[in-house]
């Protein structure tokens, strides 16, 4: 499997960064595995065949699962009402 110099680069702030590119009153889904914002997010790091959880995220290598440690408040983040990009984006800030 090739290095993607992505995957280190889990962060708050990376996550605000990728926030402020999308549309702030576009929803998500949070119960969708592959379209809730965490999924979403990781997806734009380079990660496939994501297993997002409520407070868990697995991705698949050769089938096997590896477990993906995301920080604690991006769970607060993505999962709290309005679930809206602008919303998880205040959200975010706040936490800095």
């Amino acid at each position: 499997m090739l290095y993607n110099p992505h995957w280190n680069d889990i962060s708050l702030a990376s996550l605000i960064a990728w926030l402020e590119t999308k549309p702030a009153d576009e929803g998500y889904c949070y119960t969708s595995t592959g379209g809730c914002l965490l999924a979403q997010f990781l997806m734009s790091k380079g990660y496939c065949d994501l297993c997002v959880g409520s407070c868990e995220c697995y991705y698949n290598v050769y089938q096997e699962p590896i477990a993906l440690h995301l920080p604690p408040e991006f769970y607060d983040i993505s999962h709290s009402h309005p679930r809206t990009f602008g919303a998880a984006l205040s959200r975010a800030k706040a936490v800095t």
